[in-house]
């Protein structure tokens, strides 16, 4: 005879009522029965097993270890409702399987913590779900500014160290098509020895100089900063390889761009 370790945990509330039935869809009075049993209209009854004391039924809201949070259902409701199928006569005297281990949520490992939940009206339990997403979402949003905040002061201390050359380079495109590149504009702060030297360049693609836009700004002929080069695209690139290839020798190299994703693309 075989043994295995009993694992205590906690399920999705969503893999629970959404999932678990459908794995007897092959057994349709086992399917229903189910699917009444846990239904947010059955379990927010008083009579229900799963009322604790009148509270409403008793969920678990676990948090996770990046802080977002799930609705639960403990690994000893899903074995109590297994028993009650078995024992109002739903399964023919066979207890039905419950959800993978592998489905398991353990405290300690995938959850940092977990407390007790009540509702006792359907309809919050139903919305409990859209709730509990909302407030991960808006925890997302803080992450992503504390992120923001976090990154804004290791470029502060960076440049702070006088170290390396600061570049901002922006790319501008013909706006009737996506692939007409026609000009591209950098200014560079270079640190050597602690002390700070600038230079600024704007360089006109040879190619689509006829290239003219008609709802952007067209400031092609305004660079305010210096000189405008016309130059074949094969010696704008070239040249481009050549200046960040000397920068990154002489340390390391910050890029700044207007718009990242299409002008590193």
């Amino acid at each position: 005879m075989t043994f295995r370790p009993v694992i205590h945990g906690f399920y999705r509330y969503t893999d629970i009522i959404f999932e678990w039935h459908t794995a007897f869809q092959d057994r349709p009075v086992i399917e229903r029965a189910l699917k009444a049993f846990i239904s947010p209209h059955c379990v927010t009854r008083k009579e229900h097993p799963f009322n604790k004391d009148a509270k409403g039924a008793e969920f678990w809201m676990g948090t996770l270890p990046n802080g977002e949070q799930r609705l639960l259902y403990s690994s000893a409701q899903v074995e109590y409702a297994r028993y009650w199928l078995k024992e109002m006569g739903f399964t023919n005297g066979a207890l039905i399987p419950i959800p993978d281990s592998s489905y398991l949520l353990r405290p300690g490992t995938e959850l940092q913590a977990v407390s007790p939940v009540y509702y006792n009206d359907a309809a919050k339990l139903k919305n409990a779900t859209k709730d509990v997403d909302k407030n991960n979402k808006r925890l997302k949003r803080i992450k992503n500014a504390h992120t923001g905040r976090i990154q804004f002061e290791r470029i502060r201390n960076a440049w702070n160290e006088k170290v390396g050359t600061w570049c901002a380079i922006d790319f501008e495109w013909w706006e009737r098509q996506p692939n007409p590149m026609t000009e591209v504009g950098l200014s560079s702060v270079v640190f050597e020895n602690g002390l700070e030297s600038t230079a600024s360049r704007h360089l006109i693609f040879q190619e689509n100089r006829l290239c003219r836009n008609i709802y952007s700004p067209q400031n092609r002929e305004h660079f305010l900063f210096g000189e405008s080069q016309t130059l074949p695209k094969k010696q704008i690139t070239g040249e481009l390889d050549i200046y960040l290839r000397t920068a990154s020798a002489r340390g390391p190299v910050f890029l700044i761009f207007h718009d990242q994703t299409g002008d590193i693309k």
